[in-house]
């Protein structure tokens, strides 16, 4: 389901000329000082691997204005939402700059052009166990935190996860052999992701679905839905009625990844059920338990359902 709401973000990309970073509420960010913390957080990766630190920040590449531009948008947003969190008319007058960071997503031409880098180096014995080495030393501190904050960290969903995953994981072997014994299923559900998001881009989703997209969020905020956060009742109404008369309709390439993404997450719930893993069972919980989440599901699942997108 996380890929169909990625995607949804993308057909808001009106205009991708220009990113967040242009603009006045960001241009007192220290955008060189956050990309040289990037890069001294990943130096000992980077080190052991030949031409990758070159490539990534080569502005050419595109990395460093992708990092850029998801790093502008987080300050500027997080500036712009209130204690009680964003409106619906706030939603609709930050969609600009959603545009331009989403827009991002099809055209950056970063991971074509560090991928064969990275290929290389991590067929390199040498580099891939500084990649493990460093993975180990974030686990560690992970744990560390976890332990120290335990009282509080226990009190959210994720903390919860986070605290059961420690437990059935000792030390950062133990994730690697997990790993290692599922690296086929996660290699190819990565692969499968990016082929879908791949397709996506190249069926031209982006600018068939902007319109509807944009169209959308004004008919689900009026009337008694006033708070983005709660969609159930009035929120959901409003959608179930705006969908089928929305013109122009939800684009069948849309309407077919939200279909996969919610087939994904159906299989995922019950191979979580059926492994008996506390893990499993508790990211179900709070994934498929959420009353938000299914109204949404149940209204787009509706709506699908009632159309014929082979």
């Amino acid at each position: 389901m996380k890929v169909f709401f990625v995607a949804l973000a993308l057909v808001l990309a009106v205009e991708a000329r220009e990113g967040i970073c242009n603009n006045d509420e960001a241009k007192f960010l220290d955008l060189d000082g956050m990309i040289s913390l990037v890069g001294a957080k990943i130096a000992p990766v980077l080190s052991s691997c030949s031409g990758l630190a070159a490539a990534l920040l080569d502005r050419s590449n595109g990395c460093v204005t992708l990092i850029e531009q998801g790093y502008c948008y987080y300050k500027v947003a997080k500036a712009r939402t209130p204690a009680s969190g964003l409106t619906y008319d706030q939603i609709n007058e930050g969609f600009p700059d959603i545009a331009k960071l989403a827009g991002y997503g099809c055209k950056n031409t970063c991971f074509d052009n560090i991928a064969p880098i990275v290929k290389g180096c991590y067929a390199d014995a040498a580099v891939k166990e500084e990649i493990l080495k460093q993975a180990a030393a974030g686990f560690d501190k992970l744990r560390g935190f976890l332990v120290d904050n335990k009282g509080s960290v226990m009190g959210s969903p994720l903390g919860k996860v986070l605290s059961m995953g420690l437990d059935k994981y000792n030390d950062f072997s133990d994730v690697k052999e997990m790993v290692l014994r599922n690296k086929d299923s996660i290699s190819a559900a990565y692969y499968e992701v990016k082929g879908k998001m791949q397709a996506f881009c190249a069926e031209g989703c982006v600018a068939k679905s902007r319109k509807w997209g944009v169209a959308l969020i004004p008919a689900i905020g009026m009337g008694e839905c006033t708070d983005p956060k709660v969609f159930c009742g009035a929120c959901a109404d409003n959608a179930a009625a705006a969908l089928p008369l929305s013109d122009p309709r939800m684009p069948c390439c849309m309407l077919r990844l939200y279909n996969w993404a919610s087939e994904k997450a159906a299989a995922a719930q019950a191979i979580a059920a059926s492994k008996g893993s506390a893990i499993g069972e508790e990211l179900a919980k709070i994934v498929y338990a959420n009353a938000q989440y299914n109204c949404v599901k149940s209204v787009f699942d509706d709506y699908s359902a009632s159309r014929n997108c082979a």
